[in-house]
């Protein structure tokens, strides 16, 4: 994601900081990453969603301690209201780590408020 947010960056926003005497270190903080970074908080999202559920199912094939292996004993049990509880809490952690990279986006892309 981020090498595509960089390839859509539009070559005169270097060029045009080039001609005013940027130097390369100048370029990168203030034409490159802020041109990138819609970009690469969007791979971000999507790799955090990917991972959550990686870990689920992992921990539901090969664990015997975690949120996933706790789903699976409760479901081999049938308790639906600890199922639930589970999911409940893997959904707080979702949203929890979604809203932090929401902050950190706004952060440092002052663009968005």
């Amino acid at each position: 994601m981020t090498r595509s947010g960089l390839a859509t960056l539009d070559p005169a926003l270097v060029e045009m900081a080039r001609s005013f005497g940027a130097t390369e270190a100048q370029v990168m903080r203030r034409v490159l990453l802020p041109g990138a970074l819609p970009s690469v908080v969007a791979g971000l999202e999507l790799g955090m969603s990917r991972a959550i559920r990686g870990l689920i199912n992992v921990e539901m094939l090969m664990g015997t301690a975690g949120l996933g292996a706790l789903l699976r004993r409760y479901g081999a049990r049938f308790d639906a209201a600890s199922v639930y509880g589970v999911l409940i809490v893997l959904v707080a952690l979702a949203l929890a780590g979604n809203q932090l990279l929401r902050r950190a986006h706004r952060r440092f892309d002052p663009s968005i408020r």
